[in-house]
């Protein structure tokens, strides 16, 4: 599907929503009557009337798309020298869910929480490879005391991002008021 094709479906969504003359949200659509969650500042505003991709989703599609790139670049390291087109591979992979969001797919909250859940063991096991195997292709001297201390921090940085990203995530995909809206049976394309 084309950025035509994404955009020429958002925008129409982008333009009914504003806000009414009490200052409260809405979604182009009647006032419903239905309850309500309250939102900054005491505007409150309908359930049904919470779908579609904004909020944090966009948080979650904007940030995953950097890591997505940088834990492409560090699994096609593992066993080869980093070549291009195996990076380029690892990516479609790992953005491959995220591109389901915009396509409002009925499982791509799953399809993401799984992603984010194999990034970690993936970037465990990449990291635990580092110290396993620590030799490269050619003679390298065993790394020393300052060395390792240097490598176990950037690791440890490096698995704590990822497993607090699908920790953060997990949890908003399956408690999400705006997921469970925009993502159940009755809000798939053509539906």
């Amino acid at each position: 599907m084309s950025a035509n094709t994404i955009l020429s479906r958002l925008l129409p969504q982008l333009a009914t929503c504003g806000l009414r003359n009490d200052g409260s949200l809405h979604n182009g659509t009647a006032r419903s009557r239905q309850p309500s969650v309250k939102q900054n500042k005491g505007v409150h505003v309908p359930r049904e009337s919470i779908r579609g991709i904004g909020g944090w989703l966009w948080l979650y599609l904007i940030g995953s798309v950097p890591l997505a790139a940088f834990y492409s670049m560090g699994l096609s390291g593992w066993f080869f020298d980093y070549p291009a087109p195996l990076m380029a591979l690892i990516f479609l992979l790992l953005a491959t869910p995220l591109a389901l969001i915009p396509l409002k797919f009925q499982k791509a909250p799953q399809w993401n929480i799984a992603v984010l859940w194999i990034v970690v063991a993936l970037m465990a096991l990449r990291s635990l490879n580092v110290f396993l195997m620590p030799f490269g292709t050619g003679e390298q001297a065993p790394m020393g005391g300052e060395e390792r201390l240097a490598t176990v921090l950037t690791l440890s940085a490096i698995i704590s991002v990822s497993l607090g990203w699908a920790i953060v995530w997990t949890r908003y995909f399956r408690q999400s008021v705006r997921v469970k809206n925009t993502f159940s049976t009755g809000s798939r394309i053509g539906t």
